[in-house]
């Protein structure tokens, strides 16, 4: 038994104090260890930098030699000690599914940022003592007991325990059971006392629970009852987050949310990255990669499956909020239209193949890390959420199509969780099974519908071809256009401005959202497209434009500029790079870049009616 107590007594210099105690077993060191990297995200932290005052005793109080021989692995001296007690505390003050924040207000644990492990026997099992300030309660999926006359926390191993979030402090807390299971949803508001109690808020955050249920019911009718007998959603509601974040766990999930819920917009983001981690205790907790568990928590897990646990979780995160009935048609179609749009905007489709794209997400990562070095992963590099989200749903219209609607992607799921997981023994790590490889995938898609839809996957995987819509979305009475809505006059659903159908100039230049870049006194090119007009003429990433043709442009005046161009026209582009100002001459290109919309045909057949009534569900 490994013994952790966490205290919390300067909660504004963002520190928690931990004291880990364990036995040595007549060894004559023992190493402590700080996790690298955090399982979900895919890329290397080294926690142990917001490590301070570390140190080590032995039983009757004598500080004991330590010495730090790793980036993360200090060895500590326990020569004829039968236990020893290491000290030391965390820095902690980021709000994320991934790091942890301490201030006045609350705390937010993620153990993988927050807790060491015992080198070798992080499979012991662990009991957790926590003192926070007077009136903080704690909320975890960890189960609780006493040890004397204290409440303490009780993981069966280190991988559970990091597995475990925790939220510490005064939240509301909402609850519902559904089919034996208790249901927690824990909400930490940042914001004012007037803010919190609004009526609107009020009311926002009972919708979001009863919204939730509705989720929670749409999930497990489709999937079945999960294996545990509470679950925790750890929503943390603060504006000023630095990201919003999502973060899936074994009976649990951090949600953090950088925006006001009560904007429909993000609230309708809220409830889609809900069910997309809800979604995750199937996908990713259980049924998981092979390459996934058990960690090694100082290097890299590589895997090429990340099109299936990630793109295929985004997939199911829009589809199951419309069969819940809190979305109708129109939403799910315009969330699954911005995932192809996502990929028509990505050059990196032509590079990278999604097993590719998963395997070197750790590249790509880093190259967003501020001190990594300059790289070109925005031309090189397909995001395997979008495109995978995408080929899932292909792959399910597809099975639906080939099976005359008797079967779907649905049972796929059904099929290699029972296989990979569910009908498995537990082996060598904790859970059930040693995960599922690229070949189990396959082999579960020709199950349900035959050799050929085995093929048609494979192939969707390992290409980098443009992908093709039309005969899919047909099957269920939909089609793809760039066309405006028809239901559209002067503007869109989407209250933009449409572009009729006019040429369309494309030159290759890529700047910030117009949000991003509205008070900019330039324009600064994001990046610039292989192959454009663009790139032939001598545009850089970097470059800050100030005139198209002689006439200035700025944050706010750079589409209506280009709005009165035309294809073929040449441009005179003038502006700085670095202290140099330059003029380079542009020409044009005509290429329809507008965003692809989902739309109802006009005219579909009663079997495409009732194939789409049984994709999504009734209405």
């Amino acid at each position: 038994m490994l013994e952790y107590l966490l205290t919390i007594d300067r909660p504004t210099a963002h520190l928690f104090d931990i004291e880990l105690r364990c036995a040595t077993h007549g060894a004559g060191h023992i190493d402590i260890e700080f996790p690298a990297w955090s399982p979900g995200r895919y890329f290397i932290y080294d926690f142990a930098r917001n490590v301070q005052e570390l140190r080590a005793c032995g039983g009757d109080g004598n500080l004991l030699r330590v010495e730090k021989i790793a980036k993360g692995t200090w060895r500590i001296a326990c020569v004829e000690e039968q236990e020893i007690r290491v000290a030391y505390r965390m820095f902690a003050n980021t709000l994320s599914g991934t790091f942890s924040q301490l201030d006045d207000r609350h705390a937010s644990i993620n153990g993988s940022s927050v807790f060491c492990y015992v080198v070798g026997r992080k499979d012991e099992p662990i009991e957790l003592e926590i003192r926070a300030p007077k009136g903080w309660k704690s909320y975890t999926s960890l189960k609780q007991r006493r040890r004397r006359g204290r409440p303490v926390l009780q993981a069966a191993n280190y991988d559970v325990l990091i597995d475990s979030p925790i939220e510490i402090g005064m939240p509301e807390a909402h609850r519902f059971v559904h089919d034996g299971v208790r249901y927690h949803i824990i909400i930490d508001i940042a914001r004012a006392e007037g803010s919190r109690r609004s009526r609107e808020m009020r009311g926002r955050l009972a919708a979001y629970a009863a919204d939730v249920e509705k989720i929670v019911k749409a999930q497990t009718s489709a999937f079945g009852r999960p294996e545990f007998s509470d679950y925790y959603f750890l929503v943390n509601i603060d504006p000023f987050a630095p990201s919003g974040d999502g973060m899936e766990h074994l009976e649990s999930t951090r949600l953090v949310l950088n925006g006001y819920i009560t904007n429909d917009d993000f609230y309708n983001d809220v409830l889609d990255l809900t069910s997309h981690e809800f979604f995750h205790i199937w996908n990713v907790k259980r049924l998981r990669p092979a390459e996934l568990g058990p960690f090694d928590y100082t290097k890299e897990h590589h895997t090429t499956l990340l099109w299936f646990a990630e793109g295929f979780t985004q997939y199911y995160g829009h589809l199951m909020v419309r069969r819940a009935g809190i979305w109708d048609d129109r939403q799910v179609f315009r969330e699954l239209a911005e995932e192809i749009n996502n990929v028509d905007r990505s050059p990196g489709r032509f590079h990278r193949n999604l097993r590719e794209s998963s395997f070197d997400t750790w590249h790509a990562v880093g190259a967003r890390n501020p001190v990594a070095i300059t790289g070109n992963f925005r031309n090189t590099y397909v995001n395997y959420y979008h495109k995978g989200a995408v080929v899932a749903l292909l792959l399910d219209l597809e099975i639906r199509r080939r099976t005359g609607a008797r079967c779907s992607l649905d049972d796929v799921i059904r099929h290699l969780f029972a296989t990979s997981y569910a009908d498995a023994d537990i082996g060598g790590y904790f859970l059930r099974g040693s995960g599922y490889t690229e070949q189990d995938v396959y082999d579960a898609v020709e199950s349900v519908a035959g050799a050929d839809a085995r093929n048609f996957l494979e192939r969707l995987i390992a290409g980098t071809d443009e992908l093709e819509y039309t005969e899919a979305l047909a099957y269920v009475g939909v089609e793809l256009s760039r066309r405006p809505r028809r239901s559209a006059k002067k503007k869109g659903a989407d209250g933009e401005k449409e572009q009729g159908d006019r040429p369309q100039i494309y030159t290759g230049i890529i700047v910030p959202e117009s949000r991003e870049r509205a008070a900019a006194e330039f324009v600064v090119v994001a990046n610039v497209l292989p192959g454009s007009p663009a790139e032939d003429a001598g545009i850089s990433v970097g470059d800050h434009i100030l005139a198209v043709d002689g006439e200035r442009v700025n944050g706010r005046h750079w589409e209506p500029v280009l709005e009165m161009k035309r294809p073929g026209e040449r441009l005179q582009i003038t502006f700085f790079r670095g202290s140099r100002l330059l003029t380079l001459e542009l020409r044009t290109e005509e290429r329809d870049t507008r965003p692809y919309r989902i739309e109802p045909m006009e005219k579909p057949t009663a079997q495409q009616r009732r194939a789409r009534a049984k994709w999504l569900g009734p209405k």
